[in-house]
């Protein structure tokens, strides 16, 4: 896929505008810099925002670096997630019976937020 320059500082305004990055932000890379989610991330994100850049030599270790680094956000494709969620089943899995049951109670705690886009879906003038 080919992205212009423009296209690039339009997306990372945007990004700006949506999410509100903080300038000297951290990031980890671990992606190839010919996917094009990494090249935005640590090549014109990385500039516009005044973001130290840590590099991963390797995918595997992906999960060594962060919480070293402690990013602000991590991003990443969806097979990335599914290894991470594997492998906090796993640990998980290994805890004692009573701990177990404590952090499999955890996420049901969280406070429901109502979807964005559900609100736009009800306020459309074509419904």
């Amino acid at each position: 896929m080919i992205t212009t320059q423009r296209n690039e500082l339009w997306t990372c305004a945007s990004l700006d505008r949506t999410s509100q990055w903080p300038m000297g932000m951290l990031y980890v890379s671990y992606l190839p810099l010919a996917h094009s989610l990494e090249r935005s991330a640590t090549i014109y994100m990385a500039a516009w925002k005044a973001t130290h850049v840590y590099f991963c030599p390797d995918v595997l270790q992906v999960f060594e670096y962060v919480p070293e680094v402690k990013p602000l956000a991590f991003v990443g494709p969806p097979r990335v997630w599914e290894k991470l969620e594997a492998g906090i089943m796993a640990a998980l899995a290994a805890e004692p019976n009573e701990r177990r049951r404590k952090i499999a109670w955890a996420p049901s705690t969280r406070r429901r937020r109502p979807s964005p886009w559900n609100a736009r879906a009800s306020r459309s003038r074509w419904a």
